[in-house]
């Protein structure tokens, strides 16, 4: 089975098979996730310089 895209008005044909892959489950770890997010709101600069202004949050 070959599948066609259409992209602004023109057509893309696919003429490679594709074989089917085995799913993966995705799973949601809450600790690992606000961990990270407060390891990045630590790091993160409360600055920004725009055209050669500076910006404190």
């Amino acid at each position: 089975m070959t599948s066609t895209l259409i992209y602004r008005g023109k057509q893309y044909t696919q003429h490679e098979a594709t074989e089917p892959t085995q799913m993966v489950e995705l799973t949601y770890r809450r600790h690992n996730y606000l961990k990270r997010r407060k390891d990045a709101s630590i790091k993160s600069t409360s600055s920004l310089t725009y055209r050669g202004v500076a910006y404190l949050k």
